[in-house]
């Protein structure tokens, strides 16, 4: 990792991302009594300072996210501008953006669970909703529409929030920077039909690129896509869209709905307000069932992105300790952004980071407008310098005292012309003492350098052995991937925290955050693999039997649906008072799947109420009086049927077999020829 550099009182730890016209840094703010926060810093890259137009909507971009305080709108702290860098302090948002998230299902041929969608989409509405109702301190409308409403403007954070970002290119009525008349701004595929007439805008043309953001996380796909921007803008003109369902025949009739209302052509039939929108979604959440939380988003991160959030974990754990000590030191000219109040040395483009986090940029995108044409970097103005090796101040002392016909110990791999060559005959005396005395200082800073490139660092061993699935594969940061089998050996492993991943297919990966230190040179971790769940739903004939798995009580009453370790034997069974307890052996679960399982329980004894029309028969079996209608028999499931003689004065005997059914109690009626 590189040094941090000091831009102003904040440190830059690290370049996040990087874009045509301006990059972001995360940074590291401390204060008193051990304050620290992590911060993003976006700021103007050099070349385009010049460029009044990208100033203007960068101002714009900070003076109304600032005013926007809201937990699903990316936060502001601080606009300003350090030396001739225009900068935005805002919130680091630790996490993955929805365009990440989308390509990552696509690529897997899936979606999105429709809820955790639907969920995201509401909250996305909910931000919006509280900018387009932002007034200013004299109560008057501010007008904000944000008209870049995309999958790459939502993040969402390892925790579980979703906060809509980027709002550099938003409506306001207080703009510094006027959009020209006929000038198109956002992205084509996630404009209004009236963003692409040019006529004014409100908040509803948000709420048209919800339609679009909750469409392709249900569906998978693009909602519009063409080979030119020409058919593209036709397409969006007059919303011609695929039905949701004929392209993911799971989306419920009433999302379908919703979707189709926020896309409405026309704006006056379409959700009017980010609320309504919102609480459409919630609805049918509700009636879905137990509705989505942050929570959950959060598990699904984990879950589908675990090495990148392993990563993050270390990454954040080791910026604790990086202090103004830890600082890029003075450049040669004696000047550093520490000494100037300037900013640091500002990375290329070709430096962009691809870590898998969050990037608070404009994106790339194959239908983007909205980002002003990139203009080259300016020359750096002569010829650039040869690459040089460097020699000790003290060697330059000394040499600057020596007569100017002493030569100086040259360089490794410096060719000395004829002019600089001194005679043997020159160097005696006190000359030789003190070009011994530069060789020798030369060839200690080699030593030293040595020391420093050459020899290993402080390393440390971790030995991971894994149960569960012995031949899982183990990652390291970003070592080549290797096979326990069951145990393995990472040596060389430099002093520091560490993501440690172990995972195999149809198991649950196991990941951990491991420090090496000089206090611990050998680290001994034992992973324990399990598979993956599946569901198991067990029913039960009659319902309301207690549930044991593998022996245990599971405190549940069928029909119940458990969450056991998939592709593993399980046993279940069902006990019910006045029943027999019934067994199965020999369950297994695939992974991530449904399993249904219903079981019949057989009754100790039957319970057979006879009556008879007219009430009163007399009732025998094997020519044995029972007694008069109504009678209660009882029979095992296992005995035969009884047959029973009923018989009434002025009826004709009547003489039947009862079935029997499996169930603790029955009603046999029967309906005897009377005159």
């Amino acid at each position: 990792m590189a040094k941090p550099q000091v831009f102003g009182r904040y440190l830059l730890l690290d370049k996040v991302a990087s874009g045509g016209m301006a990059e972001v840094w995360r940074a590291k703010l401390s204060g008193e009594a051990g304050f620290q926060r992590i911060i993003a810093i976006k700021k103007i890259l050099p070349h385009v300072a010049e460029d009044q137009e990208f100033i203007s909507m960068f101002t714009d971009e900070a003076n109304i996210t600032s005013r926007l305080q809201h937990a699903n709108i990316g936060q502001v702290y601080e606009f300003s501008k350090i030396g001739d860098t225009f900068y935005i302090a805002m919130e680091y948002i630790s996490g993955k953006d929805l365009k990440t998230v989308w390509s990552y299902n696509r690529s897997r041929k899936s979606t999105m669970p429709l809820d955790l969608a639907a969920f995201i989409v509401a909250r996305m509405a909910d931000g919006l909703d509280y900018a387009h109702r932002l007034t200013d301190n004299f109560g008057q409308d501010a007008g904000i529409v944000h008209r870049d409403v995309s999958p790459q403007n939502v993040l969402l954070s390892w925790d579980g929030e979703v906060k809509v970002i980027d709002f550099g290119i938003a409506k306001a009525q207080e703009k510094s920077g006027r959009t020209r008349p006929g000038t198109l701004k956002g992205k084509f595929a996630y404009m209004s039909p009236e963003q692409i007439r040019g006529l004014n805008l409100d908040g509803r043309a948000d709420i048209f690129a919800l339609g679009v953001v909750l469409y392709e996380m249900c569906t998978g796909e693009r909602g519009f896509s063409a080979e030119s921007e020409f058919s593209l803008l036709e397409m969006v003109r007059n919303v011609e869209i695929k039905p949701p369902t004929i392209v993911n025949r799971d989306i419920p009739a009433e999302l379908e709905r919703i979707i189709y209302k926020a896309l409405a052509k026309d704006r006056e039939h379409r959700y009017q307000t980010g609320a309504e929108l919102s609480e459409e979604l919630q609805r049918f959440l509700i009636m879905k069932g137990k509705p989505p939380s942050r929570q959950e988003i959060s598990r699904y991160l984990k879950e589908n992105f675990t090495v990148d959030f392993e990563k993050e974990r270390a990454r954040l754990e080791s910026y604790k300790e990086i202090s103004l000590d830890d600082v890029e030191p003075a450049s040669a000219s004696g000047s550093s952004s520490r000494q100037t109040g300037t900013h640091a040395p500002v990375p290329s483009e070709q430096d962009n980071h691809d870590d898998g986090t969050a990037a608070w940029s404009q994106e790339d995108d194959a239908f983007a407008s909205s980002k002003p044409p990139v203009r080259p970097a300016p020359p750096s103005g002569g010829i650039r310098p040869q690459a040089r090796a460097v020699v000790p101040v003290a060697v330059d002392t000394i040499a600057n005292k020596t007569p100017a016909n002493v030569r100086r110990p040259s360089p490794p791999g410096f060719v000395a012309s004829p002019s600089t060559v001194v005679p043997p005959s020159a160097a005696k005396g006190p000359k030789l003492f003190v070009a011994a005395a530069a060789a020798t200082l030369v060839i200690a800073a080699a030593a030293v350098a040595a020391w420093i490139f050459i020899l290993p660092k402080p390393s440390g061993t971790i030995v991971v052995t894994v149960t569960g699935a012995p031949a899982a594969v183990v990652r390291l940061d970003d070592r080549t991937p290797s096979r326990a089998e069951p145990s393995i050996t990472l040596e060389t492993v430099p002093h520091g925290p560490h993501a440690l991943i172990v995972e195999e297919p149809g198991y649950q990966s196991y990941s951990k955050t491991i420090v090496t230190s000089a206090d611990q040179p050998l680290l001994s971790i034992k992973a324990q693999l399990m598979r993956l769940p599946g569901k198991l739903v067990v029913g039960s004939e009659p319902p309301g039997a207690s549930v044991f798995l593998d022996g245990k009580d599971t405190g549940l009453k069928a029909p119940a649906t458990i969450e056991v370790e998939g592709e593993t034997l399980h046993e279940i069974a069902l006990r019910l008072e006045g029943y027999r307890e019934v067994r199965k052996s020999d369950v297994k679960v695939p992974v991530s799947a449904e399993l249904p399982v219903r079981l019949t329980l057989t009754p100790e004894k039957i319970r057979i109420r006879v009556t008879s029309v007219p009430e009163g028969a007399l009732v025998r079996i094997a020519g044995a009086n029972l007694g008069n209608t109504p009678v209660v028999l009882e029979r095992g499931p296992e005995d035969a049927p009884p047959v029973v003689e009923l018989s009434a004065k002025g009826c004709k005997t009547y003489k039947t077999s009862i079935p029997l059914e499996l169930k603790l109690e029955m009603h046999y009626p029967i309906t005897l020829e009377c005159r």
